[in-house]
């Protein structure tokens, strides 16, 4: 079963970028829910609850520092910067700011990251599983396709 806490909102400009994440999230078992733009972003934010979000810096129309604040005032959950964007020079002051990876990176190694940020937020709450990637998917289609 996926759970809101299992679920992963990608937000990223790039169409490629988006349909890679969302497919080796897939692979892993994870299913994810994509924005393509800042306004997006925040929208499923306030509609819906992830365990993780993968925020892109360069994100049009909402500053991405306003959707990593909007965040962490919402309710605790990791975000995982991808980006491009020279990192020194984005104020990242979050808490929730858990990684930042600089693209390109392997996406294998990304969703290495979100299945270990998803178990340790589950260790935290006992009441959330995050499915076991050689369990496949299950039979709950994805909302989104990138």
């Amino acid at each position: 079963m996926v759970t809101p806490s299992t679920r992963v909102l990608i937000a990223d400009s790039d169409p490629e970028t988006r349909r890679k994440l969302f497919s080796e999230l897939l692979d892993q078992g994870i299913f994810s829910d994509y924005a393509s733009d800042g306004r997006i972003a925040v929208q499923r934010l306030t509609e819906e609850t992830y365990g993780l979000v993968i925020l892109d810096l360069a994100l049009e129309h909402v500053p991405s520092t306003h959707i990593i604040d909007l965040i962490g005032k919402m309710s605790p959950r990791p975000i995982v910067i991808a980006t491009t964007t020279d990192v020194t020079r984005t104020p990242l002051d979050s808490e929730a700011v858990q990684i930042v990876l600089r693209k390109p990176f392997p996406l294998h190694e990304l969703a290495t990251l979100v299945r270990s940020c998803l178990n340790a937020t589950a260790r935290r709450d006992p009441t959330r599983q995050v499915p076991s990637p050689l369990s496949g998917p299950t039979e709950e289609k994805p909302r989104n396709h990138p």
